[in-house]
């Protein structure tokens, strides 16, 4: 994959754990102690007025000093185009979050998608402490995906 920004059109594949061909990991992927969070930007945006660096540094310190989760931090995040600009990518890339461009109506399926991927692929490896956070406003609607993460 590129580590350029793309402009995916609607209907072609967006860069995501889950459309990743079999047997190439995805950027983003951590080996060893990790916390993934997925994020949900679109319903849970990022707080306004606050740098990139500042947010990211931020939530690892809290992560690691007052929740005591360990290892590295990666941060998915799912956007649309409507609520997260293009211009915002660079930056927020460059800070340590993943951006990831969906499709509108696509937003919950496809992180279903992508924590199930990333769960089965840590559980193959008990040895190292995980830990998952999702951020995002799960309604009533989206009841498969929270029995999903409760069961996790």
């Amino acid at each position: 994959m590129s580590d350029s920004p793309v402009d995916y059109p609607i209907d072609s594949p967006v860069d995501s754990m889950s459309n990743s061909p079999v047997g190439s990991p995805v950027k983003t992927m951590v080996y060893g102690p990790c916390t993934r969070v997925f994020w949900d930007l679109v319903d849970f945006p990022f707080p306004e007025g606050l740098d990139p660096v500042f947010l990211y540094r931020s939530m690892e310190s809290v992560l690691k000093n007052k929740l005591g989760f360990v290892g590295e931090l990666s941060i998915m995040t799912y956007v649309d185009r409507k609520t997260f600009p293009r211009e915002l990518r660079e930056p927020y890339e460059k800070a340590g979050f993943t951006i990831t461009y969906l499709p509108e109506g696509h937003r919950c399926r496809l992180m279903f998608i992508d924590i199930s991927w990333w769960a089965k692929a840590c559980l193959t490896d008990t040895i190292e402490p995980i830990s998952l956070m999702v951020i995002s406003n799960l309604n009533g609607g989206r009841l498969h995906f929270l029995d999903f993460l409760e069961r996790w």
